[in-house]
């Protein structure tokens, strides 16, 4: 993790690109959310443990993956546990908003996902009787914009809404919706 944010800190020293230093200064404001997101996408533990068994450092056996206890694999459940919550599409009619373009459509698309997930998410800590489940929901609660972030990469939720911006003519293509993208500041309206 720390070569992954030090590789983000000189990308973003570098930037000349307004919007690339906007993206930075969301992270570097938003550091819990920007964390969630890179925990999901690089797996820290996951990568360091099969490293060490390449590196002949452990030996297999003797590295236990899923400690059970620790904070990585409590969100990688948790992680899970959201993504099936989630579910594979966002609920019908979450793009009603009139979008005058494609810039706008995506971003309220991205909200529109996000606070569809949030929830989805809200629904499932309230009803669930499992007592892990309980104790996941407690800490995501506890941590709202790692949470988020967490939920954010886990979700993507730019695919439903270039998809949907496209299809309702607003963006010509998926490559034009992507780049119209305004930020992940969407996020930043969020609550969980």
């Amino acid at each position: 993790m720390k070569h992954t944010v030090e590789g983000i800190v000189e990308t973003c020293r570098k930037a000349t690109d307004p919007a690339v230093k906007a993206k930075c200064e969301f992270m570097r404001t938003h550091q819990n959310f920007t964390f969630g997101m890179l925990v999901e996408e690089v797996k820290p533990v996951n990568d360091a443990a099969f490293y060490c068994m390449g590196a002949h450092f452990c030996r297999a056996g003797e590295l236990q993956l899923d400690a059970g206890d620790s904070t990585e694999t409590e969100l990688a459940e948790l992680g899970d546990m959201l993504k099936d919550i989630v579910g594979s599409r966002p609920a019908p009619g979450v793009f009603t908003s009139a979008a005058e373009n494609c810039s706008t459509c995506v971003d309220s698309g991205d909200k529109a996902v996000m606070q569809d997930v949030v929830a989805k998410v809200k629904n499932f800590c309230a009803h669930t009787t499992d007592p892990k489940e309980k104790q996941r929901c407690a800490w995501a609660a506890a941590h709202p914009e790692f949470t988020l972030g967490f939920l954010f990469a886990k979700v993507n939720p730019s695919e439903y809404s270039d998809g949907e911006c496209v299809q309702q003519k607003l963006c010509p293509d998926p490559y034009t919706a992507a780049a119209s993208r305004t930020g992940i500041d969407v996020a930043s309206t969020l609550e969980f």
